[in-house]
């Protein structure tokens, strides 16, 4: 529930037209409003809500925080608060309703793995405590606001954080003020605004200024090695640090693992700091997801939840579209990883679909974006290691992936029974599987986000399962 005064204490904002003084909720979108919610007309890149005030007039009783006044609004019986920045108003409206609702947030970033860290944490939380997690890619200046402004009577509040450039992990603290934090581990993703590696790194190591605890993982040398550098740096620092791994010495230790041989599933043993054991069995596979489960385990630990609940949580969990999401296709096994794409993202899906392969393994990869500077180099790279996987077919999609075909085919050892193909659009990629697919196959779709590469399986979906 949010109050008129609130809305005006939190924005600073000037109240032009008084009507309705409480509001049920938040919206941007007046295609999703609710008659007695609060209506906040963001510009955006692709929209602005000013266009849409008119919308708003027949379908809202609420309110409207909006950046000019509209006469057609001032005549209708609704409370109107003008402000400067409607997007800051947003935040600030967030920021106060986290700040007077008081549950526990806790935050996960990193370049890759954080949304599954998050949904495993999140239902691991909500064993024991009312959970509220974000929802989708909810994980920027607009949608983690979006979040906080649903927190009704939660106890825990998972957030994802995203981050293009330095300096937007500390934006979103300053909204949501976490208390725990999660860095799943640092990659090259995103360059073209962080500019390097150790960009990347100082950036989602931002966190550590904010959270009073830390989870990371140790078999992350990188990461760990910049998280540790900057506690001795600082040593009045209030950020306590917490470990998990499976190769290292850590707080949170996975022992005992074993992997389905014949598809999907993993098991594994968690060691807690309390010498306490507790056996975790996955649904999902691939190592990548031990390493989440761990992160998830840990953020359990650290707010109490049993260890046994934390198991029967992981066990009913059963994955995010679009991230390695198992499909059928006219007998073959296919992957559906069409969610996003980095060089280390790209190398876990490969190395895990090679292990599931029954017969042939088909990889097809898009672009990987954002790389700046750093994309063809990237991209060569890519196809020399490809050349040394195990797999029979490979199939790269846009002018970026052009340079891993070039590698890998370049690579190729005499009398080796592989394919290679490169093209420039789904609809080409689509055909090309369509004529060399066959039963038992194992295939991964995978790319960056705005290459649309799940469209290789909507204009299919007849026949996909």
């Amino acid at each position: 529930m949010f109050k008129l005064e609130d809305i005006v204490k939190a924005t600073s904002g000037v109240v032009i037209s008084r009507g309705q003084e409480q509001f049920n909720g938040v919206s941007i979108d007046t295609r999703m409003i609710e008659p007695n919610d609060l209506f906040i007309a963001i510009k955006g890149e692709r929209f602005d809500g000013h266009d849409f005030l008119a919308n708003v007039q027949t379908k809202l009783a609420g309110a409207v925080v909006q950046r000019l006044p509209e006469e057609s609004l001032l005549k209708a019986n609704k409370s109107i608060i003008f402000v400067a920045d409607t997007l800051k108003a947003l935040q600030n409206i967030a920021k106060f309703h986290r700040k007077k609702e008081s549950p526990l947030v806790i935050s996960v970033t990193g370049s890759n793995g954080k949304t599954t860290a998050k949904e495993m944490t999140a239902i691991v939380q909500s064993k024991e405590k009312a959970t509220l997690k974000s929802q989708g890619n909810f994980n920027n200046q607009i949608g983690l606001p979006l979040t906080l402004c649903k927190i009704n009577n939660h106890d825990v509040v998972v957030v994802e954080m995203g981050a293009r450039a330095g300096g937007d992990i500390r934006e979103l603290c300053e909204i949501a003020a976490p208390d725990i934090g999660i860095i799943t581990n640092i990659g090259p993703a995103h360059l073209e605004g962080f500019g390097s590696l150790e960009g990347v790194r100082k950036a989602k190591l931002e966190l550590m200024d904010y959270v009073e605890r830390l989870l990371i993982n140790v078999d992350d040398r990188f990461l760990s090695t910049g998280a540790i550098d900057k506690l001795t740096e600082n040593p009045s620092h209030h950020c306590e640090l917490y470990t998990y791994g499976i190769n290292n010495d850590a707080d949170f230790k996975a022992q005992e693992i074993f992997q389905n041989p014949k598809g999907m599933g993993i098991s594994f043993t968690i060691k807690f700091p309390n010498n306490e054991y507790q056996k975790i069995n996955l649904k999902t596979g691939g190592i990548f997801n031990v390493y989440n489960a761990l992160a998830a385990c840990g953020a359990g630990y650290l707010t109490g939840i049993d260890k046994e609940n934390m198991a029967e949580a992981l066990e009913d969990y059963s994955g995010v579209s679009m991230r390695f999401e198992m499909k059928s296709l006219m007998g073959a096994v296919v992957i559906n990883d069409a969610y996003n794409a980095n060089p280390a993202s790209i190398r876990a899906s490969v190395t895990e679909t090679v292990r599931l392969k029954h017969t042939r393994a088909i990889v097809v990869l898009g672009d990987m974006l954002e790389l700046g500077m750093y994309s063809e180099e990237e991209h060569r790279k890519l196809g020399q290691w490809l050349a040394s996987m195990d797999i029979d077919v490979f199939i790269a999609l846009g002018p970026m992936m052009k340079f891993a075909h070039e590698e890998y085919v370049s690579r190729l050892s005499n009398g080796r029974s592989k394919s290679a193909f490169h093209m420039e659009d789904t609809d080409r990629a689509r055909r090309i599987i369509f004529e060399i697919i066959k039963e038992k196959d194992t295939v991964l779709i995978k790319g960056s986000r705005a290459m649309g590469m799940e469209n290789i399986l909507r204009v299919t979906e007849n026949i996909v399962k």
